[in-house]
């Protein structure tokens, strides 16, 4: 290795000064380095690092960060942690934390969806994603969730539609429904205000007791927070999904998409994103009339409709709604 390194360096010279090939720096890293797998693993933390603190650079630094090979190799890092989530180390989050932080780049969003960013985000919205990435498996479907609501923010017609394509109704769907479900029962809320005060309290240096909540309790609750992280994201990419196109709204319709608008106009709900999802509803009607219609008839849907209708003084004062699609 000794007698080599001088004939690569003037190999190097020769092609370009200290220019060399990624093939030859992966050559020299495997010839010359003898690491443990903890020294790896600490090498693999800090280059991921490194990527997430680039991530928050400039557009110039994320146009660089863009180019079809590094985003090959990013995807393909997601693709495998997803593949093998028993390695999915700490690196996974802060990957898709970079990714995030690129999908707020306007002039980025072109490459990352061509190297197949929508394609590599939907599969960690499923349950069983979140179930096999253990402990960090609700945080990466936050931050997939987020990613792919900056892609569709944008170009909705393209993106909105690739989306639904690549299978994200179906986990939209029952995230809403499940959100909405969380939030309906009174004992949940109940427990949540409890738990808010009690931190209150514990940080004021109050030594009030709290204890803990029922296994199914604290679920409920947990189900709640969650909720109440995603549904910024999940609800606008709804609503979309029912105003864009017939093929987003065939993915809604096959995939209980009115069920899920019609759960989120509870009366619990955010007035303003009931006002949205009943502009969807309204689109939704006027373009596919006959079955849309044979729907909203049935009683449960007309009881939710008139629940809206006898609630309309909470919503009247919504002059602008809050979800861009």
């Amino acid at each position: 290795q000794g007698g080599q390194q001088p004939q690569q360096q003037q190999q190097g010279q020769q092609g370009g000064g200290d220019t060399f090939t990624p093939e030859e720096l992966e050559l020299a890293a495997i010839n010359s380095a003898n690491l443990s797998v903890e020294e790896l693993d600490e090498l693999q933390d800090r280059v991921v690092t490194l990527l997430l603190l680039l991530s928050h650079a400039d557009a110039v630094v994320k146009a660089f960060l863009c180019t079809p090979d590094n985003l090959r190799q990013h995807l393909k890092s997601l693709q495998y942690c997803l593949q093998q989530p028993h390695l999915a180390g700490p690196s996974l989050l802060k990957l898709l934390r970079c990714l995030r932080w690129l999908t707020g780049e306007h002039a980025v969003l072109g490459p990352l969806k061509e190297a197949g960013a929508i394609q590599t985000l939907v599969p960690f919205l499923s349950d069983s994603a979140v179930a096999a990435l253990g402990p960090q498996g609700h945080e990466a479907q936050v931050q997939a969730l987020h990613s792919l609501y900056n892609i569709c923010k944008f170009n909705k017609k393209v993106h909105l539609e690739a989306a639904a394509c690549e299978g994200a109704v179906p986990h939209l769907c029952r995230i809403a429904v499940e959100g909405v479900s969380a939030s309906a029962d009174p004992t949940t809320e109940a427990a949540l205000t409890s738990m808010a005060a009690h931190n209150s309290n514990a940080a004021g240096g109050g030594q009030q007791q709290f204890s803990p909540l029922a296994p199914e309790l604290a679920a409920a609750v947990e189900a709640l927070q969650r909720w109440t992280c995603v549904r910024g994201f999940v609800v606008p990419m709804l609503v979309g999904m029912a105003s864009c196109s017939p093929t987003t709204r065939a993915c809604m319709w096959n995939s209980g998409g009115l069920a899920a608008l019609l759960a989120l106009l509870e009366v619990h709900q955010d007035a303003a994103m009931r006002l949205g999802v009943l502009q969807a509803l309204d689109v939704w009607l006027a373009e596919d009339s006959r079955p849309v219609e044979q729907q909203l008839v049935q009683r449960d849907a007309v009881v939710q409709l008139v629940q809206v209708y006898a609630n309309a003084g909470q919503v009247s004062g919504c002059q602008q709604m809050s979800f861009r699609y």
